[in-house]
């Protein structure tokens, strides 16, 4: 299904700078959840869409930051001790 966004707005701080349309193809299965959301919430899809692009580009950026100085401290040779890596084992291996 062809969607059209009308306005995705690029959003800094709490300012927003310019808007651009943009024309997605989105599952039907997801629009329709897209407008449930909108019906259950009485925002709009623009609003709905911006917040999870928003949402998901701090994931991604959060996540490739962690990676990037997981590598870094690799290449320094930081590496958790056979210890360190046995506690954390028995720590999430215990039952309850």
């Amino acid at each position: 299904m062809n969607f059209l966004i009308g306005t995705l707005a690029y959003v800094i701080g709490a300012q927003v700078s310019m808007s651009e349309t943009l024309s997605i193809e989105m599952e039907d299965e997801v629009r329709r959840a897209l407008d449930r959301l909108v019906q259950q919430t009485a925002r709009s899809v623009d609003d709905i869409v911006n917040q999870a692009v928003r949402d998901y580009l701090d994931v991604q950026e959060w996540q490739h930051r962690k990676i990037e100085a997981g590598i870094a401290a690799a290449d320094r040779g930081e590496f958790a001790t056979e210890d360190e890596l046995a506690r954390i084992a028995a720590k999430y291996s215990k039952r309850g």
